[in-house]
């Protein structure tokens, strides 16, 4: 499991390094917020619940907090369970024909989240490489006690 995330938040962080782009500061109020994971399709297995582990909820892969401002974060809870903190990608956003788009910190390619019946659809790679992320809006983040599930493996 831990080395799928790895790969897969490894190709999303290529993703943030590279060009320069322009942004439209124009805030659209349905981005605006926070975001988890909802579920996920990878490699056509679909992940509704928990991901690769029973005790990893699905909310805990990944986060988007969107702000105001027109820059966010990209996190995933889930990697404290391999390190002291939580990665945490800061990106620029935009809106483009009605969906989110997100540039890296360092002006790096953007990646388009469709939105689509009030949920953000990040799509990454392609055919059997294919994964799906599916965001749901969300008041404030679920809770993920990595260290419990740390415990939890420890006791085993």
């Amino acid at each position: 499991m831990e080395r799928v995330l790895l790969v897969f938040f490894a190709l999303i962080s290529v993703c943030f390094t590279g060009c320069r782009h322009d942004y439209i500061e124009e805030p659209a109020d349905n981005f605006i917020g926070y975001w988890e994971c909802e579920h996920l399709i990878m490699n056509g297995e679909v992940y509704n619940d928990t991901f690769m582990d029973e005790n990893v909820p699905v909310s805990a892969v990944y986060t988007l907090a969107v702000s105001e401002d027109g820059t966010g974060y990209l996190g995933s809870p889930m990697t404290r369970l391999y390190s002291d903190k939580e990665d945490k990608l800061g990106f620029r956003w935009q809106e483009k024909d009605g969906n989110l788009v997100i540039t890296g910190e360092n002006k790096s390619d953007p990646i388009e989240l469709q939105y689509e019946d009030e949920r953000l659809i990040m799509t990454r790679g392609e055919d059997s490489e294919k994964v799906m992320i599916f965001f749901e809006k969300v008041g404030k983040f679920s809770e993920f006690d990595a260290d419990a599930i740390k415990n939890k493996e420890t006791d085993k």
